[in-house]
């Protein structure tokens, strides 16, 4: 049979192939010598469903038949090449084309012919895939996305479709379609949105209010994670599904999963992957991904499908964000009721019992805390104050003598230990070192805060409290016995108060620094430590002991709050610790402002909050 004028035959040369190929098999006339391939019978058909494009020549079906799923290259077509700048563009086009026209969609199947591994290629079956009565290869041929295969005389191994296909590349040569126009078609470069937090949250906005939004999912590697490309915007992303957790699936690298993960993650694919789908976006978690729901059709929300099947169960604070929390709840209580999935072994009654339980011991937490937070906190210090950062926080040092003698002895050693610094000294943020100060030319430990342009440093004296920026000349190396000493400042609040966020407050910071000053410097005194929240300064209350015993109107707390420079903060930890201490500073605010005193001059300072 002649390739090139069979395909002009009306109704195809189907019969004339099968004539021949009887004749090579038989070695008849012209074929006593043929030692080729007499290439196979089509295989029997049968039905299947599309479920992912691999490539813009490969598909991999779902055989119901055999329950498994089952990859086919297009027989006799070739894709585009990717490596071909060139031509990657028309390789995805390709793919696109098949994703739009039989994604999730039944197919019939017929295998022409098995190629075996060759060239670092795996060995794989070659079929002709049709979606109702459009062969797939016939499609991308047609349209210019892919060429057909030549082959010699000798080798019947090709598509039962073959001169279909001829004649489809003719008309798609005929009308320089696609790879045919002479036009490159470079790949597509997508912006990736999940790059980062910071690059998320620059979207987030934006597609919060769009509603939902029209989405493609590329992939899927867990039943709630999936890789999203928004086409109108050319963005791709990382997508969670809020509200549920999934089990962790199994990892390629043979990490095992949770129970019931790998399930999940087939649910997800089978009716999500490479789907057009809507999305409504809720947050964005710390790694850049985005969270929110993934509609599969205008009804069909994922998460709940995912729940009604028990391959996922609700996360309670997620859920309580989402606008779908009933629906999520809902799917969840199904599936319990059914005993599907996770809940096969469900027992409402002593599931009842746990939670009495938890919320029992919850109540009994509860109260507890409660107790403690009214229960105010002695805990006296000898301090002195060496750093004011502002009119209300502050650094302190210990006034014991042997802390004392401790700080004159560190000072001491650690100006007769410089050395030179090394060559390419370059210290970096968070780093401690020692440090010059300009006043007095005296070395100091001190920590690096941020490292400035020009070879300056902006630091902080970690044992006075004070920071001020120098230049590379005046740092060197800490030296290690130094660097594992405990810093003589503590970072201390006042207890009670708080600064008004208010740039009116700042017309009076200056007269609040000087009071301030007046009431601490060059003075031994004693604090309180009213509270000590984690990852924060310790809240203190401060006295001077020349005073007399300790009366909260008179302590330097007090006199800031009635000299009208802070006002009263009622979610300090120390406000809560000792609510008694708390209403007498208050009273003392509520003074100053109905007396005009301090930044109450002219009215409520805190108004514009």
């Amino acid at each position: 049979v002649a390739d090139q004028s069979a395909m002009y035959l009306e109704g195809g040369a189907a019969h004339l192939r099968q004539l021949e190929r009887a004749a090579k098999a038989k070695r008849m006339r012209i074929w006593t010598g043929f030692s080729g391939s007499v290439g196979q019978a089509p295989s029997k058909t049968f039905e299947a469903t599309v479920v992912r494009i691999i490539s813009g020549d490969t598909v991999l079906v779902h055989d119901a038949a055999r329950n498994a799923d089952r990859e086919f290259q297009l027989a006799s077509i070739r894709q585009p090449r990717t490596s071909d700048p060139e031509q990657a563009g028309y390789a995805e086009k390709a793919r696109e084309s098949l994703r739009r026209l039989c994604i999730g969609k039944p197919v019939s199947v017929t295998i022409d012919y098995h190629k075996p591994a060759q060239d670092n290629f795996r060995a794989r079956d070659c079929a002709t895939v049709k979606f109702k009565d459009t062969d797939l290869g016939v499609h991308l041929v047609k349209n210019g996305l892919a060429g057909v295969l030549r082959y010699r005389a000798d080798d019947g191994d090709r598509s039962s479709n073959y001169d279909e296909l001829l004649a489809a590349e003719a008309q798609a040569q005929e009308g320089k379609l696609g790879i045919h126009s002479g036009k490159p078609k470079a790949a597509t470069k997508a912006t990736d949105a999940s790059e980062n937090a910071t690059r998320a949250r620059s979207f987030i906005s934006h597609w919060q209010r769009s509603g939902r939004v029209a989405c493609v999912v590329e992939h899927v590697s867990a039943g709630a994670r999936l890789r999203l490309y928004i086409p109108k915007e050319n963005v791709k992303l990382t997508f969670v599904l809020g509200g549920i957790r999934c089990p962790r699936a199994p990892r390629k690298d043979g990490t095992d999963g949770e129970p019931l993960g790998a399930e999940a993650l087939a649910y997800t694919t089978r009716n999500a992957m490479q789907r057009n789908v809507e999305v409504e976006f809720e947050g964005v978690d710390k790694s850049g991904g985005f969270i929110g729901a993934v509609w599969l059709g205008k009804d069909s929300n994922l998460a709940a499908g995912l729940l009604e099947q028990g391959l996922a169960s609700v996360h309670g604070y997620s859920a309580d964000q989402s606008h779908h929390a009933n629906s999520l709840y809902a799917a969840e209580r199904d599936a319990k009721a059914e005993k599907r999935g996770m809940w096969a072994d469900y027992n409402a009654d002593e599931e009842a019992r746990k939670a009495d339980e938890l919320a029992k011991r919850e109540q009994e937490r509860v109260a507890s805390t409660q107790t403690q937070q009214l229960k105010p906190r002695i805990e006296f210090l000898d301090v002195m104050v060496s750093e004011l950062a502002s009119p209300t926080s502050l650094f302190l040092q210990i006034a014991k003598p042997a802390k004392v003698a401790e700080l004159e002895d560190l000072m001491a050693n650690l100006s007769v230990s410089q050395a030179p610094a090394p060559a390419g000294f370059a210290p970096k943020a968070g780093q401690l070192v020692s440090a010059c100060y300009t006043v007095g030319d005296e070395w100091h430990r001190a920590k690096i805060m941020k490292v400035l342009p020009g070879n300056e440093f902006h630091v902080s004296y970690i044992d006075f409290g004070n920071s001020e920026t120098l230049g590379i000349d005046r740092l060197r190396p800490l030296p290690s016995q130094f660097a594992n000493i405990e810093a003589h400042a503590q970072e201390a609040q006042l207890a009670f108060l708080r600064l008004p966020n208010s740039e009116f407050v700042s017309d009076y910071s200056a007269d609040a620094y000087d009071m301030l000053r007046q009431l601490v410097e060059g003075r031994q005194l004693v604090a309180n430590v009213e509270a000590r929240p984690s990852n924060a300064p310790i809240q203190i209350t401060l006295y001077d002991p020349a005073l007399g015993r300790p009366v909260l109107e008179k302590s330097v707390n007090g006199e800031i709050a009635f000299a009208g420079f802070a006002a009263a903060d009622d979610r300090a930890l120390s406000s809560k610790h000792n609510a008694p201490a708390f209403d007498k500073i208050k009273s003392l605010v509520a003074d100053a402002r109905n007396s005009h005193r301090g930044m109450w001059e002219y009215g409520d300072a805190t108004a514009d909050e």
